[in-house]
């Protein structure tokens, strides 16, 4: 049987004790303030990041993987192991899914999955890929397995500020709501791959989170394993209300708390939380 290494990038919002635990490798995003340069869960932490922010006035950038980066990742993976299956960051967020493709062309059993996702979209992909893996599906099935899953990976999360979104210009419609509507706490989520505003909150987070996952949920036929419970730090009080929620409405087996690393608050910003499940 062959030896099949399942790899994620620095976005896909996991424990760093469940990837050891499983042995998944990681390549990482580079975080830049200005001309300082900085390895996303290596030299920066999150906590880290929004410190700088505070201090310097500067706002977080991300910078796709090249190509290069990419193929001595994952040739030195394919000395451990007889494939690679990857799995990006969406295609829409960044090009190194591009740039991982093209890596991958020039090897021979290196699969690159677009999970058309991001954050513990990827994490729900990832899990899936773990347990085709112990299957004994091969490399290439893995892939496309994957591939159809993320299709139907739903993955949303609500804003308590703007002005990491806002000034990050990743999401159109929320830098449409303006400065004088700070009082909004919109919804995003992910829709064909992109980013969309698609629904906005009045009210303390502590409320709104336990509405949104209310209505995120309603009428849904999910997959019940397991769901994601995903912030880039938020007051205990606001977990504790988002846990609630889910707890109460008895769908799932598995809650997954995750805390999200740099990539997804550099553009989001503290005071966002989401949850990320899989419909049927």
């Amino acid at each position: 049987m062959e030896k099949i290494i399942i790899a994620v990038d620095s976005s896909c919002d996991i424990s760093k004790a469940f990837l050891a635990e499983n042995e998944i490798p990681v390549i990482p995003y580079h975080i830049s303030f200005g001309d300082e340069d900085f390895i996303d869960g290596v030299t920066i932490s999150r906590d880290a990041l929004y410190k700088k922010v505070e201090e310097t006035g500067l706002m977080p950038k991300t910078a796709a993987i090249p190509p290069a980066v990419f193929s001595d990742f994952f040739a030195e993976l394919l000395t451990k192991g007889d494939a690679v299956v990857y799995l990006s960051l969406g295609s829409r967020f960044s090009s190194a899914c591009q740039n991982a493709t093209l890596a991958a062309g020039e090897l021979e059993n290196v699969f690159v999955v677009d999970t058309n996702s991001l954050s513990a979209g990827e994490a729900l992909v990832l899990l899936h890929a773990i347990a085709l893996r112990k299957d004994g599906k091969t490399a290439a099935e893995i892939a496309e397995d994957c591939r159809e899953y993320a299709s139907r990976c739903d993955v949303s999360f609500v804003l308590d500020q703007l002005t990491y979104i806002h000034k990050g210009g990743r999401c159109s419609g929320v830098a449409a709501l303006g400065a004088n509507l700070l009082g909004i706490k919109p919804c995003l989520g992910i829709s064909d791959g992109a980013l969309r505003v698609e629904k906005k909150y009045r009210g303390k987070l502590k409320v709104v989170v336990s509405k949104y996952i209310q209505e995120r949920l309603e009428g849904v036929s999910v997959e019940p394993d397991y769901v994601f419970l995903t912030d880039a730090g938020v007051e205990p009080e606001v977990r504790e209300a988002a846990y609630a929620a889910l707890e109460e409405m008895g769908i799932f087996k598995e809650i997954y708390k995750t805390d999200a690393g740099c990539v997804i608050s550099s553009h989001c910003g503290p005071g966002t939380l989401g949850i990320l499940f899989v419909r049927k």
